[in-house]
């Protein structure tokens, strides 16, 4: 990774001169991804070392502060500060807030900003700046043939199937969750009819039976009561 970000640095550099124009050159006007690579510099890119090399030392955990990069780089801490911002924007870090708890006084629980957590990657974005023989090799003509096959054949099954079962067959879209969770709504719906239904499962003759001669019950009752 730091070999991909010092060849980035020079692509930055010569995607400014291209920007620039001069020596009878025609200027060159940048896409938004080469604007963000000729951000990064030389002081972006040795702290990016540091922390590839505490990320190797230290099991991906990496959480130095300002001061500690500033000593190890011989940076200044604004100039830490504005390496940080680089790697982010570019793509090769990802920060992370840390807090602890402090006391104080007064009700509740107290917080304190300690340093942050970095992460780094490779933007994807950015590998096809790299030298070709920095670049991942490109898959076989025969395997992306048999994967658009797959897909192909996965749609045309996905269109024989029920409706129910082609949404849970989706269900990595978000619109494909949302119609999922509506019919689970309904699946308990149809559930709770159901058991209602099943609270008085008897006919309507029967009960109307059963009601008539309770009624008429109760009117001899009352004739020998009287």
């Amino acid at each position: 990774m730091l070999r991909a970000a010092r060849r980035l640095l020079d692509a930055g550099r010569q995607l400014r001169r291209e920007a620039r124009g001069g020596a009878g050159a025609e200027a060159r006007t940048l896409t938004p991804v080469e604007r963000t690579l000729t951000t990064l510099t030389a002081a972006s890119v040795r702290v990016l070392e540091e922390i590839l090399t505490l990320a190797r030392l230290n099991r991906g955990r990496v959480f130095p502060s300002y001061d500690y990069l500033a000593d190890a780089t011989s940076l200044g801490r604004a100039t830490i500060a504005r390496s940080l911002r680089i790697l982010e924007s570019v793509g090769f870090l990802v920060r992370q807030r840390r807090f602890k708890r402090v006391e104080g006084d007064g009700p509740g629980p107290r917080y304190a900003q300690t340093s942050n957590v970095y992460r780094a990657f490779l933007p994807d974005r950015l590998v096809r700046y790299l030298p070709r023989w920095m670049r991942p090799a490109p898959l076989p003509d025969d395997v992306v043939q048999r994967e658009a096959d797959r897909q192909e054949e996965l749609a045309i099954m996905r269109t024989r199937l029920p409706e129910r079962e082609r949404h849970k067959a989706m269900e990595q879209g978000a619109l494909a969750k949302i119609l999922a969770r509506l019919e689970a709504a309904l699946d308990r719906q149809d559930i709770g009819t159901e058991r209602e239904s099943q609270n008085h499962p008897e006919p309507l003759t029967q009960s109307y039976i059963k009601r008539t001669s309770r009624v008429g019950l109760d009117g001899q009752q009352a004739k020998i009561r009287g």
